[in-house]
């Protein structure tokens, strides 16, 4: 299906693309996108800098996204360049928005499976947490708070549905080499799902390969990281692991700068745009002309 501006506003999910380089993109914020359904929104992989992309985004598409619109988050994995934005998200959505403001028992929630939620906290969250809330919060060592004192925390079985807010969620494993495993995931919103691959390397192992676990998704965000060393797939792979109704709605991110155009079959993820995905197709909205002229500048073209 070609692409084009889709208007109606209801039967329809948003997913808003904050970022999609590689770990060395100099173009592009890490992989990172906010699926919004009936009025919630779920940030999947919060890119580091995440107010900044936000700042970025809602000037380029007219959205408007800001941190304290995000109601849930998760990572597929804890390397800095899909979970270091949890970092953001903890400090916005514990001290400026729940202490500051007085909103008692609202944690913001914060889901994944166990080995997902443990090493993000233990690698990435706790020690800067402590050392940032040290510095505003004089009463954090007082009340020696833990991972359950800043969110709201849903704990996912892989393989196994969870209702999470107003989504259905699955996590699946795939093959990376990080502390806690990396996991792609199915996100039901109603009868539209998206499914995101995470990193992983390829597989071919029957149920256990995330090409067929994704493939009956409205749209696939699938990772093309390029190179199979340390867990990522490449284009390549990636042909003919689809039916080529399938691989009309595949979007393949994490890629580096230099894949400028769409690789055939598969189409590549553009970084502040915001699509929208129905039973009818997937469709990418037009920006605003002043969004373009933002974007080229950014390009540095």
């Amino acid at each position: 299906m070609v692409e084009s501006e889709i208007t109606e506003d209801r039967g329809i999910v948003k997913v808003h693309v904050l970022g999609i380089g590689s770990y060395t993109s100099e173009r592009s914020f890490f992989p990172s996108f906010v699926i919004e359904h009936d009025g919630e929104h779920t940030i999947v992989d919060p890119t580091s800098n995440l107010a900044f992309a936000m700042n970025i985004y809602r000037k380029i598409t007219g959205e408007d996204l800001r941190p304290r619109h995000i109601d849930q988050a998760t990572v597929s994995h804890v390397h800095s360049d899909h979970a270091a934005g949890m970092i953001d998200l903890a400090v916005h959505k514990y001290y400026v928005e729940l202490k500051r403001r007085k909103r008692e028992n609202e944690l913001f929630t914060f889901f994944g499976p166990g080995s997902v939620l443990a090493a993000c906290w233990e690698r990435v969250l706790s020690g800067t947490l402590e050392r940032t809330f040290e510095s505003v919060d004089p009463e954090y060592k007082e009340h020696n708070r833990k991972f359950h004192d800043f969110f709201n925390l849903i704990e996912l079985i892989p393989d196994v549905p969870k209702k999470v807010g107003g989504l259905e969620v699955i996590a699946k494993q795939g093959i990376h080499a990080v502390q806690g495993g990396s996991f792609g995931y199915r996100f039901s919103c109603g009868d539209i799902s998206i499914g995101y691959s995470g990193d992983t390397a390829p597989s071919i192992d029957g149920d256990n390969d995330l090409t067929r676990f994704l493939a009956g998704c409205d749209m696939v965000i699938y990772e093309c990281g390029g190179s199979r060393i340390g867990g990522h797939t490449s284009h390549e792979f990636l042909e003919g692991r689809f039916t080529d109704d399938a691989e009309d709605r595949i979007y393949l991110t994490h890629y580096s700068d230099f894949m400028a155009n769409d690789i055939l079959p598969f189409k590549l993820l553009k970084p502040f745009h915001c699509y929208t995905v129905s039973k009818k197709g997937v469709f990418i909205k037009n920006l605003p002309k002043k969004g373009k002229q933002l974007l080229r500048m950014l390009k540095g073209s």
